[in-house]
């Protein structure tokens, strides 16, 4: 098994429109929701050497 040399976890709340970093904690994220209701959506990206793999998921879940 290769363990990543990079993670990173990305939120948006406007369909992927713009992107913030989700903040690390522990073998989770934390993600802080605006005012309102509306969609979450995520991305997800990881590198070990030459491989990486992203994955983008447009509202994965409803907040609000």
């Amino acid at each position: 098994m290769v363990r990543p040399l990079s993670l990173s976890a990305q939120v948006s709340y406007d369909d992927g429109a713009t992107w913030r970093e989700a903040a690390p904690a522990g073998t989770a994220a934390t993600v802080t929701y605006p005012a309102g209701s509306g969609f979450v959506s995520l991305r997800l990206t990881a590198t070990a050497g030459t491989s990486a793999f992203e994955q983008t998921v447009i509202r994965a879940y409803r907040f609000g």
